[in-house]
């Protein structure tokens, strides 16, 4: 979540940033204020971070569980603060209260310069679990198998981060032709 919050220039990011890692985030409106009626970030108090696990296992934190630093005030007072931020930010809770996709699916977060070294990690560890199935792989059948869930991973991480296909490309141009291969394969 800090990590969410450090890498983010406004608050409708970090809503993005928090969604995208698969995270549920729901604002906590100030008394008074309906889900209907709401139309200004001011209204949102607080949030409540929701993660649910493949086993069907659930934890919930409060904004002030996670620390002083990750309160909405707090974070608030580092970020963005103008028109176009404020209603983007409304836009961004409400698609998180009705379990929408994100409202924005191009922000500044999803460009590969603004990529936090949380998603950079995440990136080169589902790289190196790819390149260990590969490896592992005990014949042809097994080995296109997993090339097949390699580039699958791939493709739901270029979606999820916004790496374009020639990003690849720009990333592993210090790499020899058969590295690059194992990269992009057409």
């Amino acid at each position: 979540m800090t990590t969410c919050a450090k890498a983010s220039r406004s608050e409708d990011e970090f809503i993005r940033r928090v969604r995208r890692e698969g995270f549920s985030i729901d604002p906590r409106l100030r008394k008074g204020t309906a889900k209907d009626s709401f139309t200004d970030p001011g209204q949102v108090v607080g949030y409540r971070i929701t993660w649910h696990s493949t086993d069907g296992w659930m934890e919930r934190f409060n904004a002030f569980e996670l620390g002083d630093d990750m309160r909405l005030k707090r974070l608030r007072d580092d970020w963005a603060d103008d028109a176009r931020s404020r209603s983007l930010a409304v836009q961004e809770w409400r698609a998180a209260m009705e379990n929408r996709p994100p409202f924005l699916d191009d922000g500044r977060e999803r460009h590969p310069e603004n990529l936090s070294t949380h998603d950079m990690e995440r990136l080169v560890s589902e790289a190196f679990a790819i390149a260990a199935n590969l490896n592992s792989a005990a014949d042809d059948d097994e080995y296109r198998a997993a090339m097949s869930e390699g580039l699958h991973t791939f493709d739901m991480l270029r979606e999820r981060y916004g790496l374009t296909q020639d990003g690849l490309w720009i990333t592993a141009t210090d790499m020899n032709e058969s590295q690059r291969t194992l990269i992009h394969c057409p």
